[in-house]
């Protein structure tokens, strides 16, 4: 649990972007054109870094949008929570 994993396997054309906010709104991480996702060890997003420097415990919100095969596009949300 020392990152977050993005999995999608079947149904997924595309990851557009993924995004994490701190709790004030500020964008930490922002990364476009994921692709599609390893289905089995799943594709990894984010190590609870900014460059070489570890952020503090705290509440983050993560924003993900997937696109699927039948054109449908939807925008994930939640928050995911880091314990030093």
């Amino acid at each position: 649990n020392d990152e977050l994993r993005l999995f999608a396997c079947k149904g997924v054309r595309n990851v557009n972007y993924a995004r994490i906010f701190d709790r004030w709104g500020s964008l930490l991480y922002n990364r476009d054109e994921i692709g599609i996702p390893d289905c089995a060890g799943g594709t990894i997003l984010w190590d609870g870094s900014i460059g070489s420097n570890d952020l503090p415990s705290g509440v983050y919100v993560y924003v993900i949008e997937v696109e699927f095969i039948d054109n449908v596009t939807l925008v994930y949300r939640c928050d995911i929570t880091i314990l030093r």
